[in-house]
């Protein structure tokens, strides 16, 4: 057998053992491919009461009037994809059941109503940015009614949006700070009256 010969014959071995080994492991998997996948961790209700909820509350507590600053308006971008991002998050989260495909869709409604706030907020538009945020509280309730969820959202309502659940025991956000009002003046003090006449004798 010439060394030619042989090293042909060693390396077919060696090639049909590594095919055999490869078919005993089966198809790749995430686990040996070691590729991250997205996993949801949090509840819907800690999603709910700690992101979706206190960004909508910051939103329509800031557009109950005009903002000037700069900084004000850059908030409301930033609230604004935050909730967009919770639609993506919800959409990690499906019910088992029928209702599968209606939870994806409302979720994303809520992120494309999220986004156009967003962009109304960096445009510095007003009225296009309670517009958007009186449709993404109306996203909200169309989903919360459809999955019969008894919390109320509604933008610019008499009374913060909270939760009606009353066996959560999960702590509600804090609510955004009320605006300061300006302080009262007070009236000058009365001047010092004269004395008056002395006494007759």
């Amino acid at each position: 057998m010439t060394l030619t010969h042989w090293l042909r014959v060693t390396l077919g071995l060696l090639l049909a053992a590594g095919l055999l080994f490869a078919a005993d492991d089966g198809p790749p998997t995430d686990k040996t491919l070691s590729r991250p996948v997205p996993v949801a961790v949090a509840s819907v209700r800690v999603l709910m009461d700690n992101l979706n909820g206190p960004s909508f509350q910051q939103l329509d507590h800031v557009l109950r009037s005009q903002p000037t600053a700069q900084q004000t308006w850059k908030g409301m971008a930033v609230q604004a994809v935050l909730l967009a991002e919770g639609g993506n998050l919800l959409l990690l989260r499906p019910p088992r059941g029928k209702q599968a495909g209606t939870w994806l869709d409302r979720a994303t409604e809520l992120r494309l109503r999220a986004v156009d706030l967003s962009q109304a907020a960096e445009k510095h538009d007003f009225a296009t940015a309670r517009k958007a945020l009186k449709s993404l509280g109306e996203s909200c309730m169309h989903c919360h009614q459809t999955f019969n969820v008894p919390v109320k959202v509604e933008a610019f309502a008499s009374q913060p949006v909270r939760s009606t659940n009353a066996t959560s025991n999960v702590p509600q956000a804090p609510l955004p700070p009320a605006v300061p009002q300006p302080p009262v003046p007070r009236p000058p003090p009365a001047p010092p009256q004269p004395p008056g006449p002395p006494p007759q004798s």
